[in-house]
């Protein structure tokens, strides 16, 4: 195993333990935790295409523009519902207090 796939592998860790607390806490919003977990889509995802790319055409996933932006897509939608999950849960906390949303 190289340095970069055990490094990758061991960056997991905390990133599943990140995820266990803030769903454990349940003070996270749920439109965001469901962002959160679907970054682990998104690496699942991007390594598939990594070896797609590289076994079919020879090419590592940057170069290859098609397989690239279907991988990146899924972390702009995780990102995506990280930020609108934060900003309602905001919007909301400001309603509850009586100030303007």
């Amino acid at each position: 195993m190289s340095a970069t796939a055990l490094l990758f592998s061991l960056s997991l860790l905390p990133y599943g333990v990140f995820l266990w607390a803030l769903g454990r806490s349940g003070r996270a919003p749920g439109l965001a935790l469901a962002g959160f977990w679907l970054q682990l889509l998104f690496v699942a995802v991007t390594l598939g295409a990594a070896i797609f790319a590289r076994q079919r055409y020879g090419l590592g996933l940057a170069q290859h523009d098609a397989l690239h932006g279907f991988a990146e897509s899924f972390l702009c939608l995780s990102n995506a519902l990280v930020a609108v999950g934060f900003s309602r849960a905001l919007r909301a906390r400001r309603r509850a207090a009586g100030g303007v949303a």
